[in-house]
């Protein structure tokens, strides 16, 4: 059993790490709307096709912003899982609603966690050398 230092400059980095899926998906969909916005604007909504015409012309740049999301939210999902598997004092049945609940909600589940646990923690974590 070892012990994590959980400094205030870790947890601030973390924090800063649990908003950026968020940010990104955020960014990403603002992008595409506006796209979507533009796309009505010069072909009007009569159209039922503005949407496929809009997200035709910027396919390519959606998939890397859309890319660059989902990798960004899987890496940040699986550094909590293992940190939530690893702490010493949280019952099993909790780490595993926990796991589920940021599973299912990410990217909006992250900065919930931040705050409820790591923002919380002491400065010397008890935790497991494994996820067992």
């Amino acid at each position: 059993m070892g012990t994590e230092i959980m400094d205030k400059a870790k947890k601030r980095n973390l924090g800063i790490m649990s908003f950026i899926p968020l940010s990104l998906l955020l960014i990403t969909l603002i992008y595409q709307v506006s796209t979507f916005g533009k796309t009505v604007a010069q072909n009007g909504l009569n159209d039922h096709l503005a949407m496929v015409e809009g997200t035709k012309d910027h396919f390519g740049t959606l998939t890397v912003m859309y890319g660059i999301t989902g990798i960004a939210t899987l890496a940040v999902l699986l550094y909590y899982i293992v940190h939530l598997l690893r702490l010493k004092f949280m019952p099993v049945g909790s780490k595993a609603v926990w796991v589920v609940f940021m599973a299912v909600f990410m990217p909006l589940a992250f900065p919930f966690f931040w705050y409820w646990f790591i923002m919380k923690e002491p400065e010397r974590l008890a935790v497991k050398d494994s996820i067992e």
